[in-house]
């Protein structure tokens, strides 16, 4: 997509010309009516929104205002591009910048997607200093010189990008809705149907422990809890291991193929339902201790087992029976007497059509959602990119 900008009427300045840095304190916030608390962990890497925050009468050493209309810069670790749109009075710390347009040059609603821009961000890189916690300094943002549009090309382009980012806000809160939603239509689907203990239709096998002194000393896929997603997949990234073949070949039974249905039986929380999560292998891989593989029985379909240990019934069982405090760890005596659906294959056929009518539809979203985002880094580049 092309903007078409016309950018021969557009003026070179300074940023301390056109923005100010409010900095304005106050020493009774609840006096003022103030009761939001805005840190850094509040501000989420790519996101304008402030979505969470904590609460003034738990007490608080911030004194920094802010005002809604502000655009909030994180200036310590200014690599972790923390910016931020404010929508409602509060207080803020001491490391974030609160940003006011000079209306007769700037429009307010323009300036938070130019300090979103990576020219911005490169110069305030460039200018931080310290080793553990670099911050940079507002006399040295100020000082970064851009090309500013006129302020009618400035809301064209702010139209845009607010409209951009509030159409994937809404596709991104999509997924979860249709998790819920999609929970209880497997509950209704599943209710009444007769039932096994687990034990009666998988088995488990049990992953091996591979010596730390062989990982990134070969090729071969080693599984690890990480690789493994909420959507079920196996994806291998930058942090998955690899280790030597000849390992490999004397442990063939720990062998994993393509299809093979495997379970994390080890995490540090319940959330996301990481613990007892089951996916699917898409290639080969050794099996790592504290994953198992599943294994079917009896009449019970791969494509049928996938679908049932998806649901909420398994993860509120798992949740129940799992032990650890800081870890937490599921074994397989905590679900071998799961009441298991057990439908005839053809019944079995037709929920797993449906729930993959389900999937396909969220990444659906999922790709229109990061459309948006190749959409939304096309305009900045386009906009910024040549300053």
């Amino acid at each position: 997509m092309s903007l078409n900008l016309d950018n021969s009427e557009w003026q070179r300045v300074a940023f301390g010309d056109v923005v100010r840095n409010a900095n304005e304190t106050v020493k009774d916030a609840a006096a003022l009516g103030i009761d939001r608390v805005v840190a850094m962990e509040h501000m989420d890497p790519g996101k304008l929104a402030i979505a969470r925050w904590g609460e003034v009468a738990n007490g608080t050493t911030f004194t920094r205002r802010v005002r809604p209309g502000q655009t909030l810069f994180g200036k310590r670790r200014a690599y972790q591009r923390k910016v931020a749109f404010a929508e409602f009075d509060a207080i803020c710390s001491g490391d974030i910048y609160t940003f006011e347009a000079d209306e007769t040059q700037l429009r307010g609603e323009f300036l938070p997607f130019l300090v979103q821009s990576d020219a911005f961000f490169d110069h305030a890189l460039d200018t931080s200093a310290g080793s553990l916690s670099p911050r940079t300094h507002w006399r040295d943002l100020a000082n970064f010189q851009f090309n500013l549009p006129p302020l009618d090309e400035q809301k064209r382009i702010a139209d845009l990008m607010w409209t951009i980012g509030h159409h994937h806000d809404s596709l991104a809160a999509m997924p979860r809705e249709i998790e819920v939603a999609y929970d209880d239509w497997l509950k209704s689907r599943t209710e009444g149907l007769p039932t096994r203990p687990l034990a009666d239709v998988l088995e488990l096998q049990h992953g091996r422990p591979v010596p730390s002194a062989l990982y990134g000393k070969g090729n071969f896929p080693l599984l690890r809890p990480g690789d493994m997603n909420a959507d079920g997949s196996v994806a291998w990234s930058d942090s998955s291991v690899r280790i030597p073949q000849q390992f490999v070949d004397q442990h063939q039974n720990w062998v994993l193929d393509s299809g093979d249905l495997v379970i994390n039986m080890t995490a540090q929380s319940l959330e996301d339902r990481f613990l007892g999560r089951v996916c699917r292998m898409h290639d080969r891989a050794l099996l790592n201790q504290r994953i198992g593989r599943l294994t079917m029985k009896d009449h019970i379909t791969t494509d049928f087992a996938f679908v049932a240990l998806h649901s909420a019934s398994f993860a509120e069982w798992v949740a129940r029976r799992s032990e650890g405090s800081k870890v937490k760890h599921l074994h397989w005596r905590h679900i071998e007497d799961y009441p298991f659906p057990t439908p005839p294959a053809d019944q079995q056929a037709v929920i797993v059509a449906e729930s993959n009518a389900w999937s396909v539809g969220v990444q659906r979203l999922k790709t229109e959602a990061s459309r948006l985002v190749a959409l939304r880094s096309s305009v900045l580049a386009e906009v910024f990119g040549g300053i």
